[in-house]
């Protein structure tokens, strides 16, 4: 089977938007841990801090239902 060269798009993802948020200073998130930013329109987007550098991933478990700021993170 070849690709068709398309990308699959979940209609439920919203689009970026560029925006920055400011959600807090950098002692607020301990290293290692998860919390949950609430961004207008009611969506949630779990924040990590590992070292120096935050990620950021949509708050939500596609499994489980469960939010992901809530768990722990493994694997880095």
């Amino acid at each position: 089977m070849q690709p068709s060269g398309r990308r699959f798009e979940n209609p439920k993802t919203p689009r970026r938007e560029g925006k920055l948020v400011t959600v807090g200073r950098v002692e607020d998130l301990p290293e290692g841990r998860g919390a949950t930013v609430e961004l207008h329109g009611g969506r949630e987007l779990a924040l990590y801090r590992i070292g120096d550098r935050f990620y950021a991933v949509e708050n939500f478990c596609p499994h489980k239902g469960a939010p992901l700021a809530d768990g722990q993170l493994h694997g880095l």
